[in-house]
């Protein structure tokens, strides 16, 4: 609607005149934002409320709006932001946030150089620096300091206000219910009067005239005859205001449609102080952290139903909510619902668990991959024919009859022992400070670790070269070609039994964890099952194959047997065959089985042949696929394996250690000594 077709050339006053041009401008905010209805007659109407007595209303705050100081003003925003509901509340912060940009803080430092104007830290601003410094360096990037609102008493301490009014009205209807989006409008930005009219309440060199609400709120003339409220006297600003109780009846009482033309109206007549108090209060309400305010053990216990994906996106929300989620009782309990394949680090400090679960994640994504980093341990002068492993060391015999141990975690050569007159077949370890070897000269060696380095024993039993040795507990297993397996105790190293059945050499052998039951495998074409204490051969597995059992391994219930280039495996106690496997063409050296989660039945079944090729895979299902690890020159004589790394020797002369952790080796020379 054109501004002639609303104004009728009459005799007016001049406040009647100047109530019609405020009514054709307020019908083209109101067309602006989409509160005009179209009779038939193609005629724009304003779709008012029907009742008048709510312009009487705006009429009686426009005049209190102008007595009120700053403030007043301020605390009368808080109390309405306090009884707001969702779409009030997106309606300012909508109208309020665009304006605050640069040129607002250094046009309002300018008009009020006594305050502070500071951009306010808030997740837009942060994006966008996020963003900005993303490809250059942060130093480039200029930038004036946010500031970082956590609390609404850091909006009152900024803005220099004092405690808020402490007077509520006595009876508040309440609060409403959702409103339909529909009926919020973001304010015209072009109409605000205050950000260019001087506050009356401070005091300038050059004052512009004041700001008049016929702009915005138009005081009609019947407020002068029948005022809603007789008493609108001038606040003090050392007191309360006591017309903001009538205010907040009021606007608890109005409807959507009605709190949203008053808040677009007030926005209007608030200076830039109003304004940055407004946007301050808002960034508060707007970014409450909620969980950051509960009690730690509550926020853990919310925290720990969610999984470790949520977990790790929460923790990037805030630093509040990364020491939340880094907590070692919530990583405890997801670890707990997962089997590891690392051993925890059951540290109070926060972060052990949530470590031990992350390195167990990549782990199992890195065997499942074939990702891992190699690293040749170089020493032996002949071929190595045997090695074992743990978490500490690294221990190998070779054909230059020496026993090399060897730092688990840098590969570095920490200690060599001489003495075996033969080849060193078979290799153990049995505590952290003492291995022993069994040699084709037919003895077993204890030797021990450390700055006083010898041969604390030599065992003599055997008729014949030992072939194999196996160590659990405080019991020490060895097999020779003399078709006898012998039992010691490491304590006292003296004989306890020998264990006879087979009729060839004994190539293999291995216990369970509790040395009840002992398995051996023999050129005989069969595996013994042996009870440790009645010496009594419980069970006899025959392979039907053509050649000799190399090598055996159990894990919780299974065992795996090679014969050629076949891999067997067995329910040893009940001797139920389970399946067999045919990953090499040539006669296969090694076999590791390795079972993972003995509830799920997954396990990883690791083999090394002649062919100079380390092949695993996954026994149950295709959680692991095939993989082949190549590196040695020539055939693989043994390989032994943890959760972490695959611990070869060959006939090359090298140790090979095939990592999967996260952290490769660093390059060194392995034939350092510490």
């Amino acid at each position: 609607m054109e501004m002639e077709q609303t104004v009728q050339y009459v005799d007016y006053d001049v406040k009647d005149f100047l109530h019609t041009i405020s009514k054709s401008r307020r019908i083209r905010d109101l067309k602006y934002s989409g509160q005009l209805v179209t009779n038939h007659e193609d005629k724009l109407m304003i779709n008012e409320p029907e009742d008048v007595s709510f312009q009487k209303q705006l009429d009686e705050l426009a005049i209190w709006f102008e007595k009120w100081s700053h403030l007043q003003r301020c605390g009368v925003l808080k109390r309405l932001i306090s009884i707001s509901n969702f779409p009030q509340f997106q309606l300012l912060w909508t109208a309020v946030e665009p304006i605050l940009h640069r040129d607002f803080m250094y046009s309002a430092s300018e008009r009020f150089p006594s305050e502070q104007f500071t951009p306010i830290s808030t997740e837009i601003s942060r994006a966008t620096r996020q963003r900005l410094t993303k490809n250059r360096m942060i130093q480039r990037f200029h930038r004036t300091k946010s500031a970082y609102i956590r609390t609404e008493e850091d909006v009152m301490s900024r803005n220099r206000l004092l405690p808020p009014i402490e007077s509520k009205p006595s009876h508040l209807p309440a609060v409403e219910a959702g409103i339909p989006s529909s009926f919020i409008r973001i304010p015209s930005l072009h109409h605000r009067r205050s950000l260019t009219t001087p506050d009356p309440h401070v005091d300038h060199d050059h004052r512009k005239p004041e700001a008049n609400w016929m702009t915005a709120m138009h005081v009609r003339r019947h407020i002068l005859e029948n005022p809603v409220v007789e008493n609108a006297s001038t606040c003090s600003s050392d007191s309360a205001c006591p017309n903001s109780d009538q205010l907040l009846e009021w606007y608890a009482s109005w409807k959507g449609p009605e709190r949203a033309t008053f808040l677009r109206l007030a926005l209007m007549k608030l200076d830039a102080r109003q304004l940055y108090f407004l946007s301050s209060f808002l960034a508060v309400r707007r970014h409450r952290d909620m969980l950051s305010l509960l009690p730690p053990n509550v926020a853990h216990h919310i925290l720990s139903f969610l999984p470790p994906t949520d977990l790790i996106s929460c923790a990037k929300v805030s630093k509040s909510w990364e020491t939340l989620c880094r907590h070692n009782k919530i990583w405890r309990q997801k670890c707990d619902e997962t089997p590891l394949h690392v051993r925890p680090v059951a540290t109070p400090s926060v972060g052990g668990w949530r470590s031990a679960y992350r390195e167990d994640k990549l782990l199992k994504r890195n065997w499942r991959e074939g990702m891992c980093s190699e690293l040749e341990l170089t020493g032996h002068s002949g071929g190595v024919l045997c090695v074992v492993a743990n978490d500490k060391m690294i221990v190998s015999g070779g054909k230059d009859a020496t026993v090399r141990v060897w730092s688990a975690s840098s590969g570095r050569l920490k200690q060599t022992f001489t003495g075996h007159q033969k080849s060193v077949w078979s290799v153990a370890i049995l505590t952290d400070k003492l291995v022993a070897s069994g040699s084709y000269d037919r003895c077993v060696k204890i030797w021990r670790l450390g700055a006083k380095a010898e041969c604390l024993r030599t065992l003599f039993g055997h008729i014949g070269p030992i072939w194999c040795m196996v160590c659990k507990q405080r019991y020490l297993a060895t097999g020779s070609q003399d078709r006898m397996i012998k039992l010691w105790d490491i304590h006292h190293c003296t004989l306890l039994r020998t264990l006879k059945g087979h009729t060839s050499a004994i190539f293999a052998m291995d216990a369970d964890d509790c040395f009840n039951n002992l398995f051996s495998g023999s050129a005989d074409k069969s595996i013994r099952v042996w009870e440790i204490a009645t010496g009594q051969c419980i069970r006899v597995l025959w392979t039907g194959s053509a050649t000799a059992t190399m090598s055996v391994s159990f894990s919780h219930g299974l065992l795996a047997s090679t014969a050629g280039g076949h891999v067997m495996l067995w329910e040893p106690i009940s001797g139920r065959f389970v399946r067999s496997f045919h990953p090499h063409k040539e006669r296969i050296e090694s076999v590791q089985l390795r079972i993972t989660d003995s509830t799920a039945t997954s396990g990883v079944l690791i083999t090394a042949s002649k062919d100079g090729v380390i092949t695993y895979w996954g026994i149950f299902g295709n959680e692991i696929p095939i993989r082949k690890l190549r590196g040695h020159k020539g055939q693989i004589n043994c390989v032994t394996s943890g959760p972490t790394r695959v611990v070869s020797a060959s006939h090359d002369g090298t140790v090979r250690v095939w990592d999967f952790r996260e952290s490769p080796f660093t390059p060194i020379t392995p034939n350092a000594v510490f």
